[in-house]
């Protein structure tokens, strides 16, 4: 790859297309949550899709938690009916998920970890934590990438060894205190 390639994007959204080009796996992962990315570049839309996927599951496994709650599961045996048939309408009652969310609820946790991360780069609050880390050799790779992205969205100054974020406070104050 050229240097530009491996550099990471400032820009959020041209960030995570920038993840899902390096990282087949991920482009897979993100195409079973948002459907078929064609070509990234002309498919800006893709990121928020995945993001609001990734809230609806949580909305949604919030509200079958509520249902459960209010109306509990009949037993799966019934001495009068076929067995199941109680099970299946409380279970057609319940919650329905958004196509996203659909997609996106039956994938392994690890996967789910994966789609979250990537998710996190649009600017409509998907959450994540220090917790999450739990990758494989592969997820650790795009891991590895998004921290990256992260980085580049500070100031290079940030990184400069003799920089001194507190110098301006120190001086301000020797001002103030007359020194």
């Amino acid at each position: 790859m050229s240097e530009t390639e491996d550099k990471p994007p400032t820009n959020t959204y041209v960030a995570a297309d920038w993840i899902v080009k390096r990282h087949p796996w991920a482009r897979e992962m993100v195409e079973r949550v948002v459907g078929p990315l064609g070509n990234i570049d002309d498919n800006h839309d893709w990121l928020e899709d995945l993001a609001q996927a990734v809230r609806d599951h949580a909305t949604h496994t919030a509200e079958w938690q509520g249902y459960e709650s209010r109306h509990p599961a009949p037993p799966w045996e019934d001495d009068n009916e076929e067995p199941g048939r109680k099970y299946d309408a409380w279970l057609n009652a319940g919650p329905k998920p958004t196509p996203g969310a659909a997609a996106y609820g039956p994938m392994s946790s690890g996967e789910r970890r994966i789609v979250r991360l990537i998710a996190t780069l649009s600017n409509n609050g998907v959450p994540w934590s220090v917790s999450d880390i739990s990758f494989d050799q592969r997820g650790a790779r795009i891991l590895l990438d998004w921290m990256a992205v992260a980085r580049a969205q500070l100031p290079e100054i940030l990184y400069d060894p003799n920089y001194d974020p507190d110098a301006k406070f120190r001086e301000m104050m020797a001002r103030k205190d007359g020194k």
